[in-house]
């Protein structure tokens, strides 16, 4: 449902605004600094270290996908628009549900997984072998759609695609917290 924000109609993003992006657009991944940050620093806890609550965020960066329009583009914007989804100061975009850590509610990792995938019918590997501990992070689509619930910002792997249903477990907001509640993510307004 739109709502007014600042005078803007807004709403929350839904499938299609994520796959409008993924069509049309080109990707980029790294580090995004503060306005008033004059260079990029080489300390890796200032690299990723941008959050609301430090005194100062010069110099201080957030990792995460940048989605822009190429040159010459006639999406809405025009060439050079563009986009920035963070993943957050931790790096992990996510903060699970308790089914699938064992009991424990709350944990922020990225992966759907909480521990190494050592199955012999895993392909790619080693890419997947250590899949909990890449770096990305998830944004809510408004209603699951074809089967997605939230769209996947995989950092470790360059991907900017649909994450399937698994964040999302029950379809009644109301039905209060216990072990069917689903996981919290990112949330995108789009106008």
């Amino acid at each position: 449902m739109p709502q007014t924000i600042g005078g803007r109609q807004c709403h929350v993003a839904e499938l299609a605004d994520f796959e409008a992006l993924q069509k049309n657009c080109q990707f980029a991944f790294g580090v995004l600094y503060d306005d008033a940050s004059t260079e990029t620093s080489l300390n890796l806890s200032d690299v990723n270290g941008y959050a609301c609550y430090n005194a100062s965020n010069t110099n201080k960066g957030m990792r995460g996908c940048f989605v822009f329009n190429p040159a010459g583009s006639l999406n809405s914007g025009g060439a050079g628009a563009n986009i920035f989804f963070p993943v957050g100061v931790s790096g992990y975009g996510r903060r699970k549900h308790c089914a699938q850590e064992n009991g424990k509610y709350g944990v922020l990792r990225y992966a759907a997984r909480s521990a190494l995938y050592t199955s012999s019918d895993v392909r790619y590997r080693p890419l997947f072998h250590t899949i909990y501990t890449n770096f990305g992070g998830l944004y809510w689509c408004n209603r699951q759609s074809n089967g997605t619930s939230s769209w996947d910002i995989n950092v470790s792997t360059y991907d900017f695609n649909h994450f399937g249903s698994n964040a999302f477990l029950i379809s009644d907001w109301t039905a209060g917290d216990g072990p069917n509640v689903s996981d919290a993510c990112f949330v995108r307004l789009v106008e």
